[in-house]
């Protein structure tokens, strides 16, 4: 008797067990929309061949099953260069457009940052790493299509009154930036401090005056010889030890082996005439037995 009435309430449980999975299988909408499935909405292609949802197929824990879409709410899903997310934080203000509503602006807040960089972005491209963002849009917008391409504009900063010229007019020159100044006919370069930027213009802190005109096209060559002139200074500091190293010796080594007999006899004859200070200037005096030589031997 014990046993049955044991075995009667496990049946019970059972029962009531089964009962309360069936009630569960029954999902309420919270509101009026359209149902899209999951496997629906996503890209496709072999990374995703997944079969669309039918009765009776298993399905597993947390799986997305279905999408109800709600014009009471909407968000934006971009993607962030590595370079720029060290700069974006959460809770920043954005400005979103659709590309097909031109004209209209909606304005949202930076909700979530993906902490790893998009995988499916680094298997097409190992070297592009770009980093799923969710931005909230702050009131709902009935124009707005569940799937629409968007862009975003994330505010980091901003002034009310600030001093900035176009990006193509700032340029390196060595290690300092460099903004080239037209005066009537001429143009003088003039270090600059910048900061942020958005692609179209640059933040002048220091350097420049309000109302100072700039060349947009600023002499490239010009810069490239300075660059190329602080390099010839830093290398001719060096001591005169370092400098008749082998390394630096041995093109002029094959360059002479390269001349003819006539072009040999030449390059001796002139550097028999060389006064003492002319040869110390070249740095070809040779060095042997420890003491410096001012003649070199035949």
């Amino acid at each position: 008797m014990k046993a049955r009435e044991a075995e009667y309430r496990r049946q019970k449980d059972k029962l009531k067990k089964i009962e309360d999975q069936i009630v569960k299988t029954k999902i309420y909408a919270p509101a009026d929309g359209l149902v899209i499935y999951a496997t629906s909405a996503k890209s496709g292609g072999y990374r995703h061949n997944v079969e669309p949802l039918e009765e009776g197929q298993d399905v597993r824990e947390r799986e997305e099953l279905i999408y109800l879409p709600t014009a009471n709410s909407s968000k934006a899903e971009i993607s962030i260069h590595e370079s720029n997310i060290e700069k974006i934080r959460t809770s920043m203000p954005a400005v979103i457009t659709a590309d097909a509503l031109p004209g209209k602006k909606f304005f949202g807040t930076v909700a979530h940052i993906a902490p790893l960089p998009d995988a499916q972005s680094m298997w097409m491209n190992p070297d592009l790493k770009v980093y799923n963002t969710d931005i909230y849009l702050n009131n709902s917008h009935g124009d707005l299509r569940t799937g629409m391409s968007c862009q975003a504009e994330i505010i980091i900063e901003q002034y009310d009154d600030v001093l900035y010229v176009p990006v193509q007019a700032v340029l390196r020159v060595g290690r300092e930036t460099t903004v080239y100044v037209v005066k009537g006919k001429t143009i003088e370069p003039r270090k600059v401090e910048i900061g942020l930027d958005n692609n179209r213009m640059l933040r002048i802190i220091s350097g420049l005056k309000e109302g100072e005109l700039v060349s947009l096209t600023p002499p490239l060559k010009s810069a490239a010889v300075e660059l190329f002139t602080d390099i010839v200074t830093e290398k001719t500091s060096v001591p005169r030890r370092e400098a008749d190293s082998a390394e630096e010796k041995e093109p002029m080594h094959k360059k002479f082996r390269d001349m003819s007999d006539e072009e040999k006899q030449k390059m001796r004859e002139k550097f028999r005439n060389m006064t003492p200070e002319e040869r110390e200037k070249t740095g070809h005096t040779r060095q042997r037995g420890g003491r410096k030589r001012g003649k070199a031997n035949d």
